[in-house]
This record gives C-alpha cells, sequence and structure tokens, in this order.
C-alpha cells in the first residue's frame, strides 16, 4: 500500500471511530454497556445508504440536465 492511500485509510478510520464516539456520548448512558463493532457497523451502514441515495438523486438530476439541454437543442 502507498503512503498517500495509508494515510487516507487511517484518517477515515479515525473519522469513523470519532464519529462512533460522538454518538455513544450523546446517546448513551454511563452504565449501559456499549457494543462499539455494532455502533460501527450501523454507522458505515447509514454512510452506505446516504451515499446510495446521493447517487441515486444525482443520476436523477443528470437525467433530467440531459432533457433540458435536449429541448435547448431544438429551440
Amino acid at each position: 500500500m502507498y503512503m498517500y492511500d495509508a494515510i487516507e485509510k487511517l484518517r477515515n478510520q479515525a473519522a469513523l471511530l470519532q464519529e462512533a464516539a460522538d454518538y455513544i456520548s450523546q446517546n448513551c448512558q454511563d452504565d449501559e454497556e456499549v457494543d462499539i463493532d455494532d455502533i460501527l457497523r450501523q454507522i458505515a451502514e447509514e454512510k452506505q445508504r446516504r451515499f446510495e441515495e446521493l447517487e441515486e438523486r444525482s443520476m436523477q438530476n443528470a437525467w433530467q440536465q440531459d432533457v433540458i439541454d435536449m429541448y435547448r437543442r431544438e429551440r
């Protein structure tokens, strides 16, 4: 793995861990048992779901833009 890739991977992991820490501090009690792996999995799944939604919305916007461009060319 190249240095840039390793650094980027570590930054992504650090961001995910920070997000999990923020979630735990805001949503869990001091005496509550916490499954960190489960929280990390939920966060990753939510990020994936949001990415897929954005990707789908982007494709819809691209299709609409194609229609707009087609009408403009016809004028």
